[in-house]
């Protein structure tokens, strides 16, 4: 937090980190359910007169694994798809591909 005229206040970066992340840090767990998947934690950084807090949520990283696996499944789908489409000599060239909507 910053003091600007007496007054606080929190600002959110989502970009790349102003300081260099160590490859194996420690983490401190703020909020944990096992029930509901939630595992939340944090590691706190200082630089000048700012502080910095990197979390990471084990619900967000699960999500984003099941985004990267569905856009692989459907990349491969397509890729099976242009295959069969040339053995089958349907298509000649790959512009002929991306007229039909195959864009790989």
């Amino acid at each position: 937090m910053r003091e600007l005229k007496r007054l606080f206040y929190i600002a959110v970066h989502k970009g790349k980190a102003p300081f260099e992340i160590e490859e194996n840090i420690s983490f401190k767990t703020i909020r944990e359910d096992k029930n509901k998947w939630v595992k939340i934690e944090i590691k706190r950084y200082e630089i000048e007169d700012e502080i910095y807090l990197l979390c990471q949520s084990e619900k967000k990283q699960r999500k984003e694994k099941g985004i990267k696996t569905r856009i692989d499944r459907l990349f491969l789908e397509k890729l099976n798809r242009l295959s069969q489409m040339i053995e089958k000599g349907r298509i000649k060239n790959f512009e002929h591909s991306q007229n039909l909507g195959i864009n790989l």
